[in-house]
């Protein structure tokens, strides 16, 4: 069985780490259609990523090692990552919705110095920001951002 998982199935998971959650919880937090949730539910439990609890969703605590493994594995991040990264470019080149820049710069090592500063306190200002369970609202960051639900769309709808 395949461990990939479907930018879908990632927002749910994200979404279930702070608690359980009913069909309709999860739907608000994730802003995934009824039909497309529940066929990502299903596919969840079939992976046994998820479990069933008294009519809610919750994470399967229990994974042995080798899914743990696969789930973690870096060339399905990198698949997970490459989907993302090309539907904000699509997006931004689309419908100019999301920013997206890239540069190509000189710098001298005092320069590069200041870079890596600034890149510092971005990284810890963005890590002090507080996570919630709607996963759907929060906005990605990697030398640009997109909304997660307008990702989410744009694959869907590609």
């Amino acid at each position: 069985m395949s461990y990939n998982l479907t930018i879908l199935e990632r927002m749910i998971l994200e979404s279930l780490q702070a608690h359980t959650q009913t069909l309709g919880e999860l739907s608000s937090n994730t802003s995934i259609e009824a039909h497309m949730l529940q066929n990502s539910l299903k596919e969840l439990l079939t992976k046994n990523l998820i479990i069933t609890r008294e009519g809610e969703y919750a994470l399967n605590h229990q994974l042995n090692q080798t899914i743990r493994n696969e789930l973690n594995d870096k060339t399905n991040l990198m698949c997970e990552v490459q989907e993302i990264i090309n539907s904000c470019l699509r997006k931004t080149l689309q419908e100019g919705q999301s920013h997206f820049k890239l540069k190509k710069v000189n710098m001298t090592q005092r320069e590069y110095k200041i870079y890596k500063g600034l890149e510092h306190n971005l990284e810890a200002f963005l890590n002090s920001l507080e996570k919630n369970d709607q996963v759907a609202s929060q906005t990605l960051v990697f030398w640009g951002e997109g909304k997660y639900e307008d990702i989410k769309n744009s694959i869907l709808n590609y």
